[in-house]
């Protein structure tokens, strides 16, 4: 560990001064690259901050194998974990807290304003622009799977493999533990969606419905539908599409069952394929 002196601007008694401040360096840390820890104010782990302008006006603690790419860390405000925000603007003016093992990839959380938990944010642009806290293990597989999120994400959450925009513009509403998981699964989505609900191809999106746990799971569940889903209903292929009104428990389970409906439905209800459909 070294110490680098830096000088910093700052307002005292109505003058402009440059005072010097100390940052504490890792070994194998801002070593390659032009400006690469230029004007870096915080502390910085091993092996971190390197690439060309990959610290740059850092002024978050970074830890150890992290922020290595052009401009990975450039104006980065936030706390950096280790392992974290590795690659081409990976982090650059990102202001929340990164855990470890995310954010690794083409400005995978550029602008990124709350937290991330460990392990999250894997793909270009996963989580650029993000206003929502985002859990463990979310957010990754596929390009763009978060971004201009504005909504709190749980664990294991909004993640696609084979690739698509998972939660894409999910507007402003949480989502739960193990929930929104597939093809633009919770794309344009603008209301609360329950634990281990929206999973599947398109499952909710653009849904304006408030869903509640374990609900809405397979492919289209709940596209572009509008009315309160509550629990354990609307699973298989279409089954919900385009409703428009309430849905009980326990309720329009199997293939179509409750497509395009508008006539409020209780519990236990329409639970065979194509049932209450319209």
């Amino acid at each position: 560990m070294r110490s680098t002196l830096i000088s910093v601007l700052v307002l005292s008694a109505g003058f402009l001064l440059w005072v010097p401040v100390w940052a504490e360096v890792g070994e194998g840390s801002c070593q390659t690259g032009e400006k690469v820890c230029l004007n870096n104010t915080g502390d910085v782990g091993a092996n971190s901050c390197n690439g060309k302008g990959a610290c740059w006006d850092n002024m978050g603690a970074v830890g150890d194998g992290s922020c290595a790419g052009q401009d990975a860390c450039f104006r980065n405000t936030g706390q950096v974990g280790d392992n974290a925000c590795n690659y081409f603007g990976a982090c650059e003016y990102n202001r929340g807290h990164i855990s470890q093992g995310s954010c690794n990839d083409e400005y995978a959380c550029v602008s990124n304003r709350r937290h991330i938990g460990r392990h999250s944010c894997a793909g270009s642009d996963a989580c650029g622009g993000n206003a929502g806290a985002i859990g463990n293990h979310s957010c990754y597989g596929s390009d763009h799977t978060c971004g201009g999120n504005s909504g709190n994400i749980g664990h294991h959450s909004c993640n696609n493999a084979g690739g698509g925009d998972t939660c894409l513009g999910n507007s402003g509403t949480p989502i739960g533990n193990h929930a929104g998981n597939g093809d633009e699964a919770c794309r344009a989505n603008t209301a609360r969606v329950g634990k281990g609900s929206c999973n599947g191809e398109e499952a909710c999106w653009q849904n304006a419905g408030p869903v509640d746990a374990y609900a809405c799971n397979g492919r289209n569940a709940c596209k572009k539908n509008s009315g309160p889903i509550r629990a354990n209903s609307c699973t298989g292929r279409g089954t919900c599409t385009n409703n428009s009104v309430m849905i009980g428990n326990h309720s329009c389970n199997g293939v179509g069952a409750c497509v395009n409906n508008t006539a409020a439905i209780g519990d236990d209800q329409c639970n065979e394929d194509g049932a209450c459909s319209q």
